[in-house]
């Protein structure tokens, strides 16, 4: 069941700070250091199955999804990143349910094409008329179950090659998306503080999620976020810190002995 915790934390206008985890070990890990939110990406998740994240399943997503929450005793909000909702609104109402039944308070879900391509690793975003991602956010809605199962709707087309640097565009998908039922917002592609607070300023009183770490905008404290009102932090390069020290570890051990 999704957790009553995140939906309070956003009405409270709390700062919600979310670790990507990948397994139960570093759910746990996140909950002993004092995290209240943990969150599964897209790319991480198929990382850590061994595949590409266009070839995810709305099964291998739910399968960490629970084990991760399994991993600290269900009592913090996982947020999972189901990119493109696994197809059409039949499919999207289904992958809804799945997650909720496997312990997920919150997804984001994005307005790229579907089947998703892989080129969006090199920047190149294709997304889909704004019609048809309203449409997808409203089945999102009408598929939850519990009010506080929320709904983070995410939009690429600031940076799409359809938007082609769009500021507008992105904030009229943004208030579809709110139209249709949506919980919070998030805007990706923003290049610099002068676009997040436009962003901000544009769709105001609704939280605004942000990736933080080495994308987008750099060198930020939690309180400058928290100061240009944004309200929901991803951090999503826990993997590569954790790759990066097991490499340390065994390349002591080759060289050394």
């Amino acid at each position: 069941m999704a957790r009553p915790e995140l939906r309070k934390m956003l009405e409270n206008g709390e700062m919600v700070l979310a670790p990507a985890v990948w397994d139960a070990v570093t759910a746990r890990l996140m909950r002993h250091m004092g995290f209240k939110v943990l969150y599964t990406p897209g790319s991480g998740t198929g990382v850590i199955i061994g595949e590409g994240e266009p070839l995810l399943t709305i099964t291998d997503k739910a399968i960490v999804a629970e084990r991760v929450s399994e991993g600290v005793d269900d009592e913090l909000p996982v947020i999972v990143d189901i990119e493109c909702g696994y197809g059409n609104p039949v499919h999207i109402q289904s992958a809804i349910r799945t997650l909720e039944d496997a312990g997920v308070t919150a997804i984001h879900i994005e307005d790229q094409l579907y089947p998703q391509r892989v080129s969006y690793f090199r920047g190149v975003e294709h997304v889909i008329p704004i019609d048809e991602y309203q449409q997808r956010i409203e089945y999102c809605v009408k598929a939850r179950r519990s009010k506080d199962f929320l709904i983070i709707a995410r939009n690429d087309v600031y940076h799409s090659v359809e938007g082609e640097g769009d500021r507008k565009q992105a904030v009229q998908r943004a208030e579809a998306a709110l139209e249709a039922g949506a919980d919070a917002i998030f805007i990706t592609g923003m290049k610099g503080t002068e676009d997040m607070e436009f962003f901000r300023r544009a769709v105001p009183d609704v939280p605004q999620a942000m990736v933080a770490g080495t994308k987008g905008p750099t060198g930020m404290s939690v309180e400058a976020y928290k100061s240009m009102g944004y309200q929901i932090l991803l951090y999503i390069f826990t993997l590569h810190a954790s790759l990066g020290a097991i490499y340390d570890t065994y390349k002591s051990v080759k060289e050394t002995g």
